[in-house]
């Protein structure tokens, strides 16, 4: 009896493949259209080992003569000498036709086409059986589920299907502890980067959808395959990846109005008229204002109100609502801070920290000795030593201004510039620039830079990965333009569907 089994029409393939993913069990996945059969074996339901279909255009030897390699003499020779539960690319192996990388590359590519065959057809029935696998692979040949997962994913065209993984939306979203694959041998694109690195366990996916720059459909599409690869979990779901998430009661907080709390006294506090309004009042009072007041609550406010407030504003006031030139470059600015007053708010410690730094402000009524204010003087006097070319001083100050006042992403950035310059400060560069991009996600400068370090420190994939994320906000960015010059060096017949 099948462990699964239905219809596509009902599920896609990259849900069923979550749903193998999370069985963790070894078996054949069949499906079948007629008279035409494609079949997966999946190692522990980790890795597709082999796929194998009865298309002859879907055959071994048919792809070889597609990239023409295709050589009848050997062909025949390894048929005719297969061992027993031996593959006929094991065999070509075996005979010194193919070596290991080629062999590697070859049965890759098979998999990729068997799935994306599979993965076209929108009704097609479907069974997964439990067993051993019926040959022993060489090497580690293969394609890792959650790649495939994530590759189909970004390509499918039924998104709603889909949709069913996040169920309500109202379960909190975190990185799996345990996931099927390290994070860093899967190959993210720049808005699954984004999303796993905003999964911290204390926002839903409703919430996620909410403050999230990128748009719904490619916020939906990358948390549901991040989610069915097993990369991100959903907290207190029931079912398993790629089956519709169980309702669950809406937590009273979410459910109800967030109550109205009293706001300081700020110029032109007067409830405003309408979005465009209400950024120009914004973007004025801001000068002057701390990370409460940006957001509009309390210093006693608390984690859920802060992060109402801020979802709140981000819906409103994203940039992208606006087309007026004016009016867009005041709404950056003034989302770059509420972005940065919720990244210093929302963690416990950072807040802490933050909090200490306002008590001697309170105490001496904002004047010039204040934590804040020293930190401009001394980022200030940094940035007048780096002008002259002083860099040890200008060091001095960068890193007093970030002691001082460490929730500012322009001290962070300026402090990693310089850090980069020199090989014994990178580590604490790249420290400083994962900081900076926390506090402001949106700026594109620093993945670019942070790009560049990796590179620097011999991490080329993982210096690449920050220059196309840097890309994906600003494609018109020069430094990672400059740096990608040399093009898209990803190889295969499916030019990089399943990041490679």
């Amino acid at each position: 009896m099948p462990l699964l089994s239905g219809r596509l029409s009902e599920q896609t393939l990259p849900q069923v493949l979550g749903r193998i993913l999370s069985l963790g069990r070894s078996g054949a996945l069949k499906i079948s259209h007629g008279s035409v059969i494609r079949q997966l074996f999946i190692e522990k339901g980790k890795m597709i080992r082999y796929a194998a279909s009865n298309l002859m255009t879907e055959s071994l030897s048919e792809h070889l003569k597609q990239l023409g390699r295709f050589d009848q003499e050997q062909v025949r020779r390894a048929t005719s000498s297969k061992q027993a539960n031996e593959l006929l690319s094991a065999a070509l192996l075996r005979l010194g036709f193919l070596d290991a990388e080629s062999h590697e590359s070859l049965v890759r590519e098979m998999i990729e086409k068997i799935v994306v065959g599979a993965d076209r057809w929108e009704d097609a029935a479907y069974e997964y059986r439990e067993g051993q696998l019926p040959f022993t692979p060489p090497g580690d040949s293969g394609l890792p589920v959650p790649v495939a997962i994530l590759g189909l994913v970004r390509h499918a065209s039924d998104l709603e299907k889909l949709r069913r993984t996040l169920g309500e939306g109202n379960l909190r979203v975190r990185i799996n502890p345990a996931p099927p694959l390290a994070l860093e041998q899967v190959p993210l694109d720049p808005a699954e980067g984004f999303l796993v690195s905003r999964a911290d366990g204390t926002l839903t996916a409703r919430e996620i959808a909410m403050m999230s720059p990128l748009a719904p459909e490619e916020t939906d599409r990358a948390l549901c395959g991040l989610i069915l690869a097993g990369i991100l979990k959903l907290d207190g779901a029931e079912s398993e990846p790629g089956t519709p998430a169980v309702p669950q009661p809406v937590e009273a907080e979410t459910a109800a109005k967030p109550e109205r709390r009293p706001r300081p006294a700020t110029p032109g506090a007067s409830r405003p008229a309408g979005p465009v309004e209400e950024v120009l009042q914004r973007f004025a009072a801001l000068e002057g204002q701390n990370f409460y007041q940006v957001l509009g609550v309390l210093q006693v406010a608390s984690e859920s109100e802060i992060r109402h407030a801020y979802y709140s504003l981000a819906k409103r006031l994203h940039p992208d609502k606006f087309a007026e030139e004016e009016t867009k470059n005041r709404a950056e600015k003034l989302f770059a801070a509420i972005t940065e007053a919720y990244a210093t708010l929302s963690k416990p410690e950072n807040r802490k920290e933050y909090d200490l730094v306002l008590q001697p402000v309170a105490a001496k009524g904002g004047s010039e000795s204040s934590a804040a204010e020293l930190a401009r003087q001394n980022f200030l006097h940094g940035k007048a030593h780096l002008e002259k070319n002083e860099m040890t001083k200008a060091l001095s100050f960068f890193e007093h201004a970030v002691e001082q006042d460490p929730g500012r992403e322009e001290y962070r950035r300026h402090l990693a510039l310089l850090q980069s310059r020199n090989p014994r400060h990178r580590k604490e560069a790249e420290q400083n620039f994962l900081r900076a991009i926390e506090l402001n996600p949106t700026f594109a400068e620093n993945y670019a830079q942070l790009g560049l370090l990796y590179r620097k420190m011999g991490q080329i994939e993982r210096g690449d990965e920050y220059l196309q994320k840097a890309l994906s906000w600003d494609p018109t960015n020069d430094t990672a333009l400059q740096a990608l010059h040399t093009g898209d060096p990803r190889k295969g017949i499916l030019k990089g569907i399943f990041g490679n």
